[in-house]
């Protein structure tokens, strides 16, 4: 089928860079549409595309809107079943109606390419499903907004994984509500995104259109309990090399000589692996790299758990690597298992990695040892553990009293 183009209209100015995430979705034609809406009240549609102009020294991409009278066949699987330009909000899935959008922000930037302001704002304006909108420039932000939560909402959160753990740990005591998530990768670290298979910024938005509430799986999370405090994980607990490398790489120092953060971790990985023994005590027993999760992924192609079970996710497993008797060794061994990550997960293959999926609580010892060899990463936030046991539960889709959901890709 053929579509005619009556009119045009483009919206908003952008300019992101992700620090570290190549999320760029490049279409081969620029007329593809990734949204498709009825028009309220008319017999035409909507087609919704985005113009990504690179090289063009401002605003790199646009958001545009044609009229067409028929829809291609292709091109049916992106038909929103709602229309747009409509004021009656019994129109809107209920899902939608109380609806938030936590954007993670760096104070005084103002990026290229604008998730919210580019792309999901005028979308929602389209569809006329009413938002609230919070700028998040801190985790005390995130935290804060998240404790004032008392009622059954969906919340966007534009960021990666320490965002989404910061703002669930922070939900308040609660009986009998949901929180609906629906996670647009734009952080540092998207394991969740990623495991889910919502790989793109653009993805994210097109199933958050598409979807219904009969789409949203349960969020799987589980504690881990430190010997000063408790905390629940969403993607990742980690001692040893893995938590090394973010505590390195997030550094003030390391942010404010590097804006990238693969660059830091670049270096942080150079400065592990080539002058530091990556050895850490538990109960007397060394390794190099522990690792809990009950997702697959920690990057799109870093698949660091192949046994998990997408979207569920509801297995806990353990990952152990190490530890080794030179330096020379350890950045050898430890660089070709993980290479064999990225090679669909082959390097549970090797007989140097312990990999086993957890059943009941797992303890852990933390023996007494300098401070850097005590930290450990919970969904990229750093823990500085004191000595002690450190046990980590089975993964829930409650906490809090609150049933936790998310939108899978």
């Amino acid at each position: 089928m053929s579509h005619k183009i009556h009119k045009n209209v483009t919206f908003g100015q952008s300019e992101f860079h992700l620090l570290g995430t190549h999320w760029l979705v490049s279409m081969s034609k620029e007329e593809e549409p990734f949204l498709i809406a009825p028009v309220a009240n008319s017999d035409e549609f909507y087609a919704y595309k985005i113009i990504f102009k690179p090289d063009s020294g401002g605003k790199e991409w646009q958001l545009d809107r044609s009229i067409i009278k028929t829809i291609p066949e292709e091109h049916r699987q992106f038909v929103v079943k709602y229309p747009a330009g409509s004021v009656n909000q019994n129109l809107v899935p209920q899902f939608l109606r109380n609806f938030t959008v936590l954007d993670s922000r760096s104070i005084g930037k103002m990026p290229k390419r604008d998730i919210f302001f580019d792309l999901l704002g005028p979308l929602l304006r389209e569809f006329g499903i009413h938002y609230v909108y919070v700028a998040t420039t801190s985790l005390d932000t995130l935290r804060s907004h998240a404790s004032s939560f008392t009622d059954t909402s969906t919340v966007t959160v534009i960021g990666g994984d320490t965002s989404l753990h910061e703002f669930v740990n922070a939900l308040p005591p609660m009986q009998n509500k949901s929180v609906r998530f629906v996670v647009i990768p734009a952080g540092s670290g998207n394991a969740l995104a990623n495991s889910l298979g919502t790989h793109t910024p653009i993805h994210a938005i097109q199933r958050l259109f598409l979807s219904g509430l009969e789409n949203f799986v349960p969020l799987m999370t589980f504690p881990v309990q430190f010997p000063h405090i408790t905390t629940q994980a969403i993607v990742v607990a980690s001692w040893g090399l893995h938590s090394r490398l973010v505590a390195d790489a997030d550094t003030p120092e390391m942010r404010e000589r590097y804006e990238d953060a693969t660059e830091r971790f670049q270096v942080a990985a150079r400065k592990n692996l080539d002058e530091i023994e990556q050895k850490y005590s538990s109960n007397n027993v060394l390794h190099s790299y522990l690792l809990f999760t009950c997702v697959s992924h920690l990057e799109e192609s870093f698949n660091i758990s192949p046994l998990a079970s997408p979207p569920l996710f509801d297995k806990l497993f353990r990952l152990r690597i190490g530890p080794y008797e030179t330096i020379a060794e350890q950045k050898t061994q430890l660089m070709k298992i993980m290479m064999s990550a990225y090679d669909d997960g082959k390097h549970i293959q090797n007989e140097e990695v312990e990999y086993d999926q957890v059943v009941g609580t797992a303890i852990i010892t933390v023996d007494d040892q300098p401070e850097p060899m005590r930290q450990w990463c919970v969904d990229g936030k750093i823990v500085v553990c004191p000595p002690g046991q450190v046990k980590i539960g089975q993964p829930q889709p409650t906490f809090n009293g609150w049933k936790l959901l998310v939108l899978p890709g």
